[in-house]
C-alpha cells in the first residue's frame, strides 16, 4: 500500500521511555513511519513551549502529526440530553481543534460525537439511541462548522459494541456522517474494531469509501498487536486490495496496545503484555516490521 504509514505514541506509552517525548519521537523516526499519531491527552497536559519544541523536533525529523482521543465524558457530551453539558461539550470540542492547529494536525479522531463507554437505557436502548443519535447529529453539524474554521476533519471512531452505542458498524457511520453533511465529518475505521463487528471488512471500507466518509484508518490486529504477516485473523492481503480499489489515499496508522504496563490498559482491557517493555529497540525493530509489511501489500 502508497498511503502513509503512522504510529500512534501509545506504542510507547507503558515502555522505558515513557514520558519522554523527544525519545518517543526519535524512535518513532525510526520506525520508517511517515506520521506519529499524539494523544491528546499528553498534548493537553503540555505547556504551549513544550508543544513547540515537540511540533519543531517532528518537523525537524520528518514526521507529520495527527491527534487522537476525544477526551470527551459524560460531563463534557455534545450527545447530552443535558443542554448545559453540551454547551461545555462543544466548548471542549473547539479548544481541541485549536489544539489541532497549534500543532499543525488537520485531522482529530476519536469518539468525538459522544462519550466513551457510554450505554444505553435498558430500559429502552434503541429509543436512547435515536435520541443519543440526534443530539450527536446536531452537534456535529455545529461542530463541523467549527471544524472547518480551523482546517481540522473530525474523524469520529467507529468503535465495537463493548465501548459506545451509538453506531458501531462502518454502514452506521457512513449514515451519521451523511446525516451531519459536511465533509469535515468523516469517519474513522479501525480493524480492531472491524474485526468485531463488520460481517466482512473489505466490503465495508469500499462502501464507505464510495460514500467519501472514510477520513482515517487505525491498523491493529484483532488482539490490538502489530500486523507483521506472520499468523493473523486478519485478512490482510483483502484488507490492502479493498483500500486501493476504493481509492482510499488518507493516513493508515498503527495502534497497538501491547504492553500491559500502560497507563491506560485497564481501560481498554490489556491484561497480558506481548513484550517486554524495557527492551525498546525490539519495540523499535517489531514495528519497523509491522511498517514494512504494510507497504507491501
Amino acid at each position: 500500500m502508497k498511503n502513509p504509514i503512522g504510529l500512534h505514541m501509545c506504542y510507547w506509552q507503558g515502555s522505558a521511555i515513557a514520558g519522554d517525548m523527544d525519545r518517543m519521537a526519535d524512535l518513532t523516526a525510526e520506525t520508517g513511519v511517515d506520521i506519529m499519531e499524539l494523544s491528546a491527552g499528553d498534548l493537553r497536559a503540555m505547556s504551549p513551549a513544550q508543544r513547540r519544541d515537540l511540533r519543531a523536533r517532528l518537523r525537524g525529523l520528518g514526521l507529520k502529526t495527527t491527534i487522537n482521543g476525544g477526551l470527551v465524558t459524560q460531563q463534557n457530551d455534545i450527545s447530552s440530553p443535558d443542554p448545559a453539558i453540551r454547551r461545555r461539550g462543544f466548548d471542549h470540542c473547539v479548544a481541541m481543534l485549536e489544539l489541532c492547529a497549534e500543532m499543525e494536525s488537520t485531522s482529530w479522531s476519536g469518539l468525538l460525537h459522544s462519550a466513551w463507554l457510554l450505554r444505553p437505557d435498558p430500559a429502552d436502548p434503541q429509543r436512547d439511541r435515536r435520541l443519543t443519535w440526534s443530539r450527536a447529529v446536531e452537534g456535529m453539524q455545529t461542530l463541523a462548522r467549527e471544524a472547518e474554521r480551523h482546517g481540522v476533519v473530525c474523524c469520529l471512531e467507529v468503535v465495537n459494541r463493548y465501548e459506545q452505542f451509538v453506531f458501531n458498524t462502518a454502514e452506521d457511520g457512513v449514515a451519521f456522517c451523511t446525516e451531519v453533511g459536511n465533509a469535515n465529518c468523516k469517519l474513522l475505521l479501525d480493524t480492531f474494531h472491524m474485526a468485531i463487528e463488520e460481517d466482512y471488512m473489505p466490503a465495508s471500507v469500499i462502501a464507505a469509501q464510495e460514500a467519501a466518509c472514510i477520513g482515517y484508518i487505525h491498523i491493529g490486529e484483532s488482539n490490538r498487536r502489530l500486523p507483521t504477516g506472520m499468523h493473523s485473523n486478519i485478512d490482510w492481503h483483502a484488507f490492502a486490495e479493498a483500500v486501493k480499489t476504493s481509492g482510499y489515499e488518507g493516513p493508515l496508522v498503527l495502534e497497538p496496545f501491547e504492553l500491559a504496563t500502560t497507563p491506560g490498559a485497564s481501560k481498554v482491557c490489556i491484561w497480558r503484555g506481548f513484550a517486554d517493555p524495557d527492551d525498546v529497540q525490539a519495540m523499535v525493530a517489531r514495528a519497523r516490521t509491522s511498517v514494512q509489511y504494510l507497504r507491501s501489500l
